[in-house]
């Protein structure tokens, strides 16, 4: 592909590996507006089992390439394996489906959230596999 090319992704999957289905958890997907991934980047695309594939409203598009376009990806894959089996590869990936057409409107992806939120455990970290505390608010009755 040119990168001098403006594009737009408008739809996108993941392909799963039907050998490994089982321990694939999640994949997150960041762009980045250097070729190199080395500017920070940003959370793009995800995808968790149960997820179909996405397809863009017609009038909006994930730019690519060209001026103001991500000029590369990386892909995270998560992975479950509670069991620590071993010697599994895994081949799955994610398709991206893109267009010359330029979409009146380009998507973006907002994250919220405090990566310094506090627990209120004291300090204390949850012990290894909480995924879950209960909270009580002080004051309220």
């Amino acid at each position: 592909l040119d990168p001098n090319v403006p594009r737009h992704i408008v739809a996108h999957e993941a392909i799963i590996d039907p050998g490994t289905a089982q321990y694939v958890h999640h994949f997150l997907v960041y762009g980045y507006a250097q070729r190199d991934c080395e500017d920070g980047g940003g959370l793009v695309m995800s995808w968790a089992p149960g997820r179909m594939a996405v397809t863009m409203p017609p009038e909006a598009g994930i730019r690519i390439f060209g001026h103001g376009g991500y000029k590369s990806f990386h892909i995270q894959t998560h992975y479950s394996n509670p069991n620590g089996d071993s010697g599994m590869r895994d081949s799955s990936g994610f398709r991206l489906f893109h267009t010359t057409r330029l979409r009146a409107h380009d998507i973006g992806v907002i994250q919220i959230g405090d990566p310094l939120l506090f627990l209120g455990l004291g300090g204390a970290q949850l012990a290894r596999g909480w995924s879950k505390h209960a909270f009580e608010c002080e004051g309220l009755t």
